[in-house]
């Protein structure tokens, strides 16, 4: 959540830059996009999460809109920023034909084409964090999801002319 903290983003990519370092924001897209504008030409590389397309759905897994989101993410694309966009994979939520065919459409409609595409499957692997720290994990009967299985919607992407990649 880097853009939670807009100044000290921007003063630290400031000074990557200024060391020649390549910089990357690793964002939900969910800011201001004043927050984005600041930061936009000190960013080298966006990997910009893509959940739900429906907005009703995303809000109710979110509790927040995704207007913002895929606004932010159209004006990115159309000022010629690289982005990759990255989509968790997850059983009954974003694993489902509807959303991924929404969101292989929402990404063909954007003004420019983003440098590929992430699909990172669903693991349980904190589930013990949760446990531990007698925290309600709301995904704990939620299923590991093989990479094997993205290998469809992998080829939907690749048919629409993305560049795919599984795995984060």
């Amino acid at each position: 959540m880097p853009l939670m903290q807009p100044c000290f983003l921007r003063e630290t990519l400031a000074l990557c830059k200024k060391e020649r370092f390549h910089t990357a924001v690793d964002t939900s897209g969910f800011s201001a996009w004043d927050n984005f504008d600041a930061i936009r030409n000190l960013t080298d590389l966006f990997l910009y999460d893509l959940k739900i397309v429906d907005n009703d759905l995303h809000r109710a897994y979110t509790g927040v809109s995704n207007a913002i989101i895929h606004e932010n993410l159209s004006r990115l694309l159309a000022a010629g920023h690289r982005v990759r966009i990255r989509i968790p994979v997850v059983p009954n939520a974003t694993f489902t034909p509807e959303n991924i065919s929404r969101s292989i459409a929402l990404l063909k409609s954007m003004p420019a084409a983003a440098d590929g595409v992430d699909l990172l499957p669903f693991h349980n692997t904190a589930a013990h964090k949760y446990a531990r720290f007698n925290i309600r994990n709301g995904f704990e009967d939620v299923r590991s999801v093989p990479k094997n299985e993205l290998s469809e919607i992998k080829q939907q992407f690749e048919a629409a002319g993305f560049d795919v990649r599984t795995g984060g």
